[in-house]
């Protein structure tokens, strides 16, 4: 059949018609998604914002040499957490279960660009844990800082916010729906281009002239 002889009424009809079919695959193909999100073993981030600084004030201005200060001490900091066992004791002291090997890994101390807001975060697989490793990251840093500067401040910008990374239930429930809609649709258009069948009588003087 000639492509010119299918109207979008008949498309629409023919999809109208095999609704239970869409509906069927669409929600099979959607719980199977969900389904595959229970198997995984699921990994989180969390992170928290500190303003360190002398002042406690965000809009205050702070100078290019204070932020690169700050900014160098926090890489330093991080480096040698990463490189020993700095952490494993406070990190024991405050129950944290994880291992000290895969903490140190899933560590992340960010600076801000223009002002001395940092970011402190940790992923990793364990939900029960990741609050405690950002707190005590944390006080360690802030416990190392004011031995070198007494007078620094810090101030909570942002509290601890614990988030799912893996697996993305949402995403996988989404895939689901999309790939089930899309393969049920390709079908029925198939279905349709087959069908040699004369439907109406519009069909029928089209093909007879």
């Amino acid at each position: 059949m000639e492509d010119s002889l299918i109207s979008i009424s008949e498309i629409l009809r023919s999809f109208k018609k095999r609704l239970w079919i869409i509906i069927l695959i669409t929600l099979i193909t959607t719980i199977f998604g969900f389904s595959r999100t229970r198997g995984l073993v699921p990994s989180y981030s969390g992170y928290m914002k500190v303003l360190i600084s002398t002042s406690e004030k965000e809009m205050d201005y702070y100078s290019p040499e204070q932020i690169e200060y700050y900014s160098n001490f926090s890489n330093i900091f991080l480096e040698i957490i990463r490189a020993g066992d700095y952490l494993e004791k406070p990190l024991k002291k405050n129950d944290v279960k994880t291992s000290y090997e895969v903490v140190k890994n899933g560590i992340g101390i960010a600076p801000g660009a223009n002002v001395p807001i940092f970011t402190i975060s940790y992923s990793g697989g364990n939900e029960d844990d990741i609050e405690k490793i950002i707190n005590t990251i944390y006080h360690c840093l802030m416990n190392e800082l004011k031995e070198v500067q007494p007078n620094v401040k810090s101030k909570v910008v942002s509290d601890i916010n614990v988030n799912t990374i893996y697996p993305n239930k949402k995403k996988f429930i989404v895939l689901g729906f999309a790939v089930g809609l899309n393969f049920t649709s390709e079908i029925i258009m198939v279905l349709i281009y087959l069908d040699g069948s004369v439907k109406n009588r519009k069909q029928l003087e089209k093909i007879t002239g």
